[in-house]
């Protein structure tokens, strides 16, 4: 049976998934992660390499002193999966953050603002190939695979038509013993966002 005959939408309405773009991140290899180039984006100037380099110190910091991102959110007052998302780029600190983050990983405040400047906008999403080839990353995109139009279902039944924000959006990941095994448990709250109509 082909797949697309299961599929609730026409072959036309699923979307197309790019394979010509990939970046990898500076957590997981040592070259730069982004373009040694100035760019523009949203009217901020941003020198790419620059805060890619900075967050290969942040890595090398959080190792050196055997540190995991739950331990450091809690120093710093943010979530685990926001901290986490700030060591790659994918978060945009406040002033307040980088003090905080230079007393934790003993790097001079002045750093911290060279590599995180106010021009400086998370560029999201550039990051990951699609599908992606990480095992457990592959697992979650498995997860939509088999469950994404149950969940689109249930979903609509209990809010009508629209989206759940990823913008207004928390996530949680726990570790909990069930059935003599260790489980994964992640949790996604987000605002609900109706479409308008008009």
């Amino acid at each position: 049976m082909n797949i697309w005959s299961i599929s609730p939408l026409p072959l036309r309405a699923i979307p197309r998934v790019s394979w010509s773009h990939s970046i990898r991140s500076p957590l997981l290899e040592a070259r730069p992660a982004l373009p040694s180039v100035s760019r523009r984006y949203h009217g901020a100037a941003i020198v790419r390499d620059q805060t890619t380099q900075f967050l290969k110190r942040l890595v090398e910091a959080k190792e050196n002193k055997e540190l995991s991102f739950g331990e450091i959110a809690k120093r710093i007052g943010r979530s685990e999966i926001w901290t986490a998302a700030l060591f790659y780029g994918h978060a945009k600190p406040e002033q307040a953050d980088l003090k905080k983050l230079s007393e934790v990983l003993d790097i001079p405040e002045q750093e911290f603002k060279r590599g995180f400047p106010k021009s400086f906008f998370p560029i999201r999403g550039v990051g990951l190939q699609m599908p992606p080839s990480d095992p457990l990353m592959y697992r979650l995109y498995e997860f939509l695979i088999v469950y994404g139009f149950p969940l689109k279902s249930i979903i609509h039944e209990k809010f009508g038509d629209g989206i759940m924000s990823a913008i207004d959006c928390t996530c949680e990941v726990k570790k909990v013993e069930q059935d003599k095994a260790e489980r994964v448990v992640i949790t996604l709250n987000g605002k609900w966002l109706p479409y308008k109509r008009w």
